[in-house]
């Protein structure tokens, strides 16, 4: 019976640390952000201790708004199973909300992600800006 108890919680702690959010699609994320954007991250640091890690970027191309006023991306945890690593020189799309700081997550309002031009050539011309 101990045993048993014990695989419960194990089983049952793991979960309760996994991502838990509903996912969100990039035509939805598209249409709730202020600002929607490919960047390129050039610098990054760990801030502790709240183990997040901050970074600096470069925006490549907008397909919505101005993210101007997006002064940095921050990831959550890296060790969370939410949490989009940042790697320097990673492209990644931005659906910015209206905060300085743009959050990189699977899902819910920190919604951002890894960018593949290769496999999403059909994303870049639905929502290429006209010149």
């Amino acid at each position: 019976m101990k045993q048993l108890l014990v695989l419960a919680t194990l089983v049952f702690s793991h979960a309760a640390v996994a991502c838990d959010c509903v996912p969100i699609t990039d035509d939805a994320a598209f249409a709730k952000a202020q600002s929607v954007f490919l960047a390129t991250v050039t610098e990054a640091e760990l801030i502790e201790p709240a183990r997040k890690v901050r970074a600096r970027f470069t925006v490549l191309e907008i397909f919505k708004g101005d993210p101007t006023y997006v002064k940095a991306l921050e990831s959550h945890d890296p060790s969370s199973d939410c949490a989009v690593r940042i790697t320097i020189g990673a492209r990644y799309l931005i659906f910015a909300g209206p905060e300085e700081v743009a959050l990189l997550g699977d899902c819910g309002p920190g919604y951002s992600r890894h960018f593949n031009a290769a496999k999403e050539s059909t994303w870049l011309k639905k929502h290429k800006r006209p010149r």
